[in-house]
């Protein structure tokens, strides 16, 4: 790092904005990547059919497992968030640091091993796709009642057959209490996990590993949490606003956690060392995995919007995730999100002080949202929009119509 400083000094050019496109680019790759990955079927959409020219046998593949936040989470967030980084500020004060890293990075590193193997067998997938190779997929399955003896469990490989009766595979679906479904692009890619993850452990929590690590744990952790509505994002991200201005500017407890602890919780980049750098010791950028996440969670639920807005504008339209769609909801949040991220790095090199990210980001994904559906006159139909969790087949917008019109037929009869 001390030649490439020292290069981009002689050529006129400050060699600490190495250091913030690096995190630009890996921040804005992951918001992308993540919301991309929460895509699936949308309820405007039918059943994928074999005979589409773009039918992928992975469109068959059951939703993922996902925790939807709805409005008294979104409220609760901020408060929760307080929370932890107050108990992690506490102990930091009161306890050896070296105890609260070593079960931190115990926890992370068990969790990271997972998320490093779902990122990885994501990314294999899709390019082993573009490649024309077909992968084959495995499903592992907790059933009910099993036909064989006391066994609760059974593999079954590419799923369920597509040859059996159409009836007996929605009885066996029933009974199914929990699944696993991966391919063999997922399942070659836990060797490579388990790698980095002992190598980031007994190398000392090296800093490209330690991004590897945390990109992933947020990849997945996008992945897994989804908002049920514009409304919820809506309450998260003012909430959040606020929670980052205090944190960041009235106190020094978030400076201190993210600082103090070398745990995988943020992105770090080093600063390349010049001629004139005071300290033969390397500094770091960092920026904050909720930095990412936060953000990403209502980014995703504007491309799902769009996915299912396109559906609905075309009816009768089978599912393919290979199927292109218009995105002016996710294009103008993710350019949102990059020029505000930029904001946000601006100001912190022109004054040296660290800045509450949120602050920045939170108005300028959510406004452009709002703006983009007053110009396209879908203002309604943005804040109707809701992702049930349950009966999928039914109409988001039109199940919150409908919950409205049986609440007046009640009132009614009363």
């Amino acid at each position: 790092m001390n030649r490439i400083g020292i290069l981009l000094e002689n050529n006129n050019i400050d060699p600490v904005l190495v250091t913030y496109c690096g995190l630009l680019v890996s921040a804005s790759v992951l918001v992308y990547c993540g919301s991309y990955a929460t895509l699936h079927r949308p309820e405007t959409a039918l059943e994928p059919d074999p005979k589409d020219p773009l039918f992928d046998s992975d469109d068959l593949a059951p939703q993922s497992t996902v925790e939807r936040l709805e409005k008294q989470d979104a409220y609760l967030m901020p408060v929760m968030g307080a929370c932890v980084l107050v108990g992690l500020y506490v102990l930091i004060k009161k306890v050896d640091k070296s105890w609260i890293e070593l079960f931190a990075n115990a926890y992370f590193t068990v969790y990271g091993t997972f998320a490093m193997a779902n990122a990885f067998g994501n990314f294999a997938t899709f390019i082993l796709k573009k490649a024309g190779f077909r992968l084959t997929r495995w499903k592992l399955a907790l059933q009910k009642n099993p036909p064989i003896g006391n066994i609760k469990s059974k593999i079954n490989f590419n799923g369920i057959d597509n040859d059996i009766d159409q009836d007996k595979k929605k009885e066996i679906e029933k009974q199914i209490v929990a699944n696993v479904t991966f391919n063999s692009a997922e399942f070659s890619s836990i060797p490579l996990a388990v790698s980095i993850s002992a190598a980031n452990w007994y190398v000392g929590q090296n800093w490209a590993l330690g991004n590897v690590l945390s990109a992933s744990l947020a990849y997945s952790t996008i992945q897994l949490l989804s908002i049920d509505s514009f409304l919820t994002g809506y309450i998260m991200l003012t909430g959040l606003f606020f929670y980052d201005i205090f944190f960041v500017f009235k106190t020094n407890i978030m400076v201190t956690v993210a600082t103090s602890l070398s745990v995988p919780i943020k992105l770090s980049m080093p600063r390349p060392t010049t001629s004139s750098s005071s300290s033969s010791s390397t500094a770091y950028s960092i920026l904050g995995l909720g930095d990412i996440i936060v953000p990403a969670i209502f980014v995703s639920l504007c491309l799902r919007f769009d996915m299912w807005n396109h559906y609905r504008q075309n009816p009768g339209l089978t599912y393919a995730s290979a199927r292109t769609f218009s995105k002016p909801y996710f294009s103008i949040a993710m350019v949102m999100y990059i020029i505000s991220l930029c904001v946000t790095i601006l100001v912190m090199h022109i004054f040296h002080a660290a800045q509450p990210a949120l602050l920045y980001l939170c108005p300028g994904i959510g406004g452009a949202t709002l703006l983009v559906s007053v110009y396209r006159k879908e203002w309604a139909l943005l804040w109707e929009y809701k992702e049930l969790s349950e009966n999928p087949a039914e109409d988001p917008a039109d199940g919150l119509s409908n919950s409205n019109n049986s609440t007046d037929t009640e009132r009614k009869e009363k």
